[in-house]
């Protein structure tokens, strides 16, 4: 039977929504396709360019991404797929606030420009497109440019920007979002830039926070992080800490920046793909205790009552993200290769929401 593109229901029964991940990374979309119930979703194929996390993508969802550039992909290839949702993350740094701003003249920003270009050459263009991407995109000539051809194709657009705090998620991370289709107006779009999640069932912090409770948690809006942390008793304590200790010579170069939180703070910096390989900007690290870093002399030991620092483990990274407990590394990855590639992942608790946002019936 040929398959309807216009709507959501074939003979009456819903149907299942072909998508195709560009930039995939380990699959954090792929987590967050998972979870969404307005439409039945079935991922087609994916993209990536590191070996690393095409090892990790595969390994967890069992299927290897094609390992190419979208630079040279042909079109054609792309059409093959008849994918009904095109959801991606493409390359941050020609957008970053702290990096050279290059935008659209950034060679890592060519792959997406191709894909904006090639919309327009297609015979049966994606009805859904969803793209994550830091915050600084919203204001690139990148942005303008898909903006303009998604208008032109007549797809109906909303933008968020939207943080793990958002949804109970004790954990710093903002980043930009469009959701655009074209089959269907978003019953509540707004102008411009939306910064509260969309009214799904997703976006509960119940689906987020660990061991929720409705009745202890009714009234929390952003959990501990103790909810986060990896939790070991007598030897097993003292290993986690000493394997992942933060050195008294790299406190000592970054005390001005470092950002310290504990077991009972309710939010984290945004780890990036240099955690664990330096300490300043990076991320948060973890302390034995609350440090009032305005009377704090710097000083970190081991002995009874001293300020012992750490560095949040990669199982911690990954709860922070809201991967599921079963996510799964390769044994080949170092650690300092799964901190990177966590570094350059996303948020599920925000993606998943949106998605279902998107897809839904109206």
């Amino acid at each position: 039977m040929k398959r309807a593109r216009g709507d959501g229901e074939v003979d009456g029964r819903a149907r299942t929504t072909r998508v195709l991940e560009l930039y995939c990374g380990v699959g954090a979309m792929h987590f967050a396709l998972r979870r969404v119930t307005a439409h039945k979703t079935d991922v087609v194929g994916a993209f990536d360019v590191n070996p690393n996390a095409c090892d990790a993508y595969e390994m967890n969802h069992g299927v290897r991404p094609v390992m190419k550039s979208l630079v040279s992909v042909p079109l054609a290839t792309l059409e093959k797929y008849d994918a009904d949702a095109w959801v991606m993350s493409p390359p941050c740094q020609p957008f970053t606030r702290q990096g050279l701003k290059l935008d659209v003249d950034d060679g890592r920003a060519e792959s997406f420009m191709r894909l904006v270009d090639c919309m327009g050459d297609m015979k049966a263009r994606p009805k859904y497109i969803f793209v994550e991407n830091v915050v600084g995109f919203e204001t690139s000539r990148m942005r303008d440019a898909l903006l303009e051809r998604l208008r032109e194709f007549d797809f109906h657009v909303q933008e968020f920007i939207l943080t793990p705090k958002d949804f109970g998620v004790p954990y710093s991370r903002p980043r930009y979002f469009l959701c655009a289709r074209s089959t269907a107006q978003f019953s509540d779009a707004v102008d411009g830039i939306r910064r509260s999640p969309p009214s799904r069932a997703l976006s509960h912090r119940r689906e987020w926070i660990p061991s929720y409770d409705a009745a202890n948690d009714a009234n929390l809006n952003v959990a501990p992080l103790a909810r986060f942390l990896d939790s070991c008793e007598g030897d097993s304590d003292d290993k986690l800490w000493r394997d992942h200790a933060v050195k008294q010579m790299d406190v000592d170069r970054a005390i001005g920046t470092i950002d310290i939180v504990s077991a009972f703070d309710v939010t984290s910096n945004c780890f990036t793909k240099s955690y664990f390989k330096y300490i300043k900007g990076t991320g948060s690290v973890v302390s034995n205790k609350q440090v009032d870093k305005t009377i704090w002399d710097g000083v970190i030991g081991e002995d009874q009552g001293a300020v012992r620092l750490r560095y949040f483990t990669v199982n911690e990274v990954a709860r922070l993200h809201s991967f599921p407990s079963d996510f799964k590394w390769p044994e080949t990855l170092s650690k300092r290769q799964r901190y990177t590639l966590l570094g350059n992942s996303m948020s599920v608790a925000c993606v998943a929401p949106l998605l279902d946002y998107l897809f839904a019936y109206e």
